[in-house]
């Protein structure tokens, strides 16, 4: 019972619609200039809504990410020439697709949703 009272938690069910609605973002909008402002307006929607007191903290750990893989995944693409991975996204920041900040964000929420699960439970 305790499984379940957990998953349906106002701030998980938060997660799971940001999740859900950065997921739809990427699938509808990846290759469209307004896919960046949609994910600036889940973003805040996210951070406005959520009661969690460390949210500065989850807000600088996802700017910290995004910055560190945008950059680190350039790198891999301007040192390989692009033999190891490309993106054919029109818009682009460094070689790298706008769409992937909507799964930098992804990753950061699923990683603290799991970790307060599992927190809560073990």
């Amino acid at each position: 019972m305790k499984f379940f009272s957990l998953l349906l938690k106002k701030e998980n069910l938060l997660s799971y619609l940001t999740l859900l609605l950065s997921f739809l973002n990427v699938v509808f909008f990846h290759n469209k200039k307004i896919h960046l402002l949609y994910q600036i307006i889940i973003c805040i929607g996210y951070f406005s809504l959520t009661t969690r007191k460390d949210r500065l903290i989850i807000l600088l750990t996802f700017a910290h990410f995004s910055i560190m893989y945008l950059l680190t995944e350039s790198l891999i693409m301007k040192l390989t020439n692009r033999k190891t991975l490309i993106y054919n996204s029109p818009y682009k920041f460094y070689n790298v697709p706008y769409w992937l900040i909507s799964a930098y964000l992804c990753m950061v929420i699923s990683v603290v949703t799991i970790y307060d699960f599992y927190e809560n439970v073990l």
